[in-house]
């Protein structure tokens, strides 16, 4: 694991941290507990991909990143360009406005601001 995933881990608990080609191709992931870090990171894949292509249909625009509440958790979701996916998991009692600051480190550190 990185730099960037250590640094980021510590704020607040989370599931699992990713980072994706954009393709499908897993670069980095870390899980923790029950999550299967390769399967979680080709699901960020699969919903980025949805996301940019919703946000082009309706000229919104490239994928920045967001959070999507679940009923069990949250999944904040970020872009690289065309360097690929990020995206952080955390449990249904992660606080969202810090999991978007984690999720805005996360993206600085790996370079894409």
């Amino acid at each position: 694991m990185s730099a960037p995933f250590e640094d980021i881990a510590g704020v607040q608990p989370l599931e699992a941290i990713l980072q994706t080609d954009g393709g499908g191709r897993v670069l980095r992931a870390h899980a923790g507990g029950a999550r299967d870090a390769v399967v979680t990171a080709e699901c960020v894949d699969t919903v980025a991909s949805a996301l940019s292509a919703l946000g082009a249909s309706l000229e919104l625009g490239d994928l920045r990143g967001g959070v999507i509440s679940f009923a069990h958790g949250h999944l904040a979701l970020g872009s690289l360009g065309q360097d690929g996916n990020v995206g952080l998991v955390a449990g249904e009692d992660a606080k969202v406005g810090l999991l978007l600051h984690q999720l805005r480190e996360l993206v600085e550190a790996l370079g894409a601001a």
